[in-house]
């Protein structure tokens, strides 16, 4: 299998992983969250303001997503660039997510999703213009 293509599937798989992710938390996880916001003694605006938070997350994960595959659909000597640099913002995001929550489904997710455009983004080769 070539360098390119090589690339190109890790990318593609760590754009999956994270609208996997997404669907998972705006989807599946979100109804929850706010049933049990519904149900705690939190004050306003406070369950307003995590349920957008938690919404946002999900919706960073789908805007990063499609940058990624626009990068690789639209091949130019700023695609390796924009994967990695996704690549970096999604990691942070995990290692703050393992940081304040530990290690769960999420967190998983996020690191798999990272550690696959990372890889994908360097394997990627470097165009000049």
């Amino acid at each position: 299998m070539s360098r390119r293509k090589t690339a190109r599937i890790l990318v593609a798989l760590g754009a999956l992983v994270l609208l996997t992710s997404a669907a998972i938390h705006c989807i599946g996880a979100y109804p929850g969250l706010s049933a049990t916001l519904r149900a705690s003694n939190l004050q306003p605006p406070s369950p307003d303001a995590l349920r957008a938070v938690f919404l946002l997350a999900g919706w960073d994960w789908v805007i990063v997503a499609a940058v990624v595959l626009l990068a690789l659909r639209y091949e130019s000597p700023l695609s390796r660039p924009l994967v990695l640099l996704c690549a970096v913002a999604v990691l942070a995001e995990a290692g703050l997510t393992l940081a304040f929550l530990g290690l769960f489904i999420g967190t998983i997710l996020l690191g798999t999703g990272a550690l696959l455009l990372l890889a994908g983004g360097l394997a990627m080769a470097r165009q000049h213009s």
